[in-house]
């Protein structure tokens, strides 16, 4: 009797061998590739919340050195900042955002006579020479971002 000797195929074994390995490999490239898209939308959140926040104070220090009142009114219902004075309206909106400022005095923020944050602020910048302000933004995911700072005029 003759004997066959072919060894050109694959056994079972090796095939579970290679599946296995791609499986593991797979799933560390979907892990890693979630993980960096969290990690960029994190740091895209971010940095819009900082973009945002600096706008507001670029706006809130523009007209805070003109000799003209203006008005904060914040509307979280709407999620909305409106700064306005007697010559121009500027409505800061972003729906995934909500928006708090605080302006502070002798390094107390104000609030009304019920202890609750106020929130519209007429500002006088000829008596208020000058203006403690602190803004937090948050995220609808969570990421808040706040910056405390003076705005002043000479």
């Amino acid at each position: 009797m003759k004997k066959i000797n072919n060894s050109s195929g694959l056994t079972l074994v090796e095939v579970l061998a290679v599946i296995a390995i791609l499986s593991i490999v797979t799933v560390l490239i979907i892990s890693i590739s979630s993980t960096g898209f969290k990690i960029s939308k994190n740091t895209e959140t971010n940095a819009f919340l900082h973009q945002e926040a600096n706008y507001i104070i670029s706006v809130l220090n523009k007209l805070h050195k003109q000799n003209k009142n203006y008005e904060i009114l914040i509307e979280n219902d709407d999620q909305k900042l409106t700064i306005k004075n007697d010559s121009e309206t500027i409505t800061i909106s972003e729906k995934q955002f909500v928006y708090y400022l605080y302006i502070m005095k002798d390094n107390e923020e104000l609030t009304n006579k019920d202890g609750n944050e106020i929130t519209k602020f007429t500002i006088n910048p000829l008596e208020q020479k000058t203006l403690n302000v602190r803004i937090e933004i948050e995220s609808s995911s969570g990421e808040q971002y706040e910056i405390i700072t003076t705005l002043s005029r000479l």
